[in-house]
């Protein structure tokens, strides 16, 4: 019997600093808490599915001080549908926040690309 799975690939970017000054820099980085848990509980869209639509799904997340999100933002998609779902995880993402040289908690934001692939077992 052929069934259909679903492959999630996925990477955390790096951390970038909406620093006004040098003294801001960041020099930790923002850490998802939760990324693993967040990230098995996307569920690939029938629709999608059906279609066979495939890719790679970048959204920016803009992380405020207190390490939640407070932004998403999709840079690049295959399919509106597969957008919505990723866009819906991201928003349940908790972070660590990032910290400057002085280990003041600072906004960042992450580049986070979620893959989808449909495979046949």
């Amino acid at each position: 019997m052929r069934t259909l799975s679903i492959l999630f690939a996925l990477v955390i970017g790096m951390s970038t600093a909406f620093a006004n000054s040098g003294e801001d820099a960041v020099a930790r980085t923002a850490k998802a808490t939760n990324f693993s848990e967040v990230i098995n509980k996307i569920e690939y869209p029938q629709t999608a599915r059906t279609n066979g639509i495939e890719g790679r799904v970048l959204v920016l997340v803009k992380i405020n001080e207190e390490g939640k999100v407070a932004t998403t933002k999709v840079v690049s998609s295959p399919s509106e549908e597969l957008s919505k779902a990723v866009i819906t995880a991201m928003k349940k993402l908790q972070f660590e926040p990032a910290k400057n040289a002085n280990g003041v908690a600072v906004p960042s934001a992450v580049h986070v690309p979620v893959d989808f692939e449909l495979t046949i077992d």
